[in-house]
């Protein structure tokens, strides 16, 4: 019986050192809710540059595509005139997160040849159904 009660006791003692790995591991792996953000509006904005509306559309939340179509959002999305786009900041209360954009666009005026201008913009993100999603205003 001593045998056994050792035995047990170096098995929960490895059980609990196994627990303690994943959980350290699991951690790591899930992030901070502003490294998810971060990552999410970074592919927002890189194919909002790129012009690819489907896929912001589809980082949208669904509440939001149950609300309007596809073509409807595309109506409202209109064109960008951005050259490049970089998050860089996050901040997160508890299911919403502000990402800060900084825009490099190129003013429409096609006799001057000028410079891109930089600007900021606040880009609001929620979490529903326990993922991070563009939010738009209805």
């Amino acid at each position: 019986k001593i045998l056994n009660l050792f035995n047990l006791r170096r098995s929960v003692k490895s059980a609990a050192g196994v627990l303690a790995a994943m959980a350290v591991v699991g951690c790591a792996t899930m992030g901070t809710p502003e490294r998810a953000v971060e990552k999410r509006a970074t592919e927002y904005w890189l194919a909002r540059v790129d012009g690819q509306t489907e896929k912001t559309y589809e980082l949208t939340t669904p509440s939001h595509r149950q609300l309007r179509t596809l073509q409807q959002y595309r109506s409202k999305a209109g064109g960008l005139a951005a050259k490049s786009a970089e998050v860089v900041g996050v901040t997160c209360e508890a299911e919403r997160c502000v990402a800060r954009i900084k825009l490099a666009a190129q003013p429409g005026l096609a006799m001057l040849k000028l410079d891109a201008i930089e600007m900021y913009l606040d880009d609001v993100w929620v979490l529903e159904n326990g993922q991070w999603w563009h939010f738009e205003a209805p």
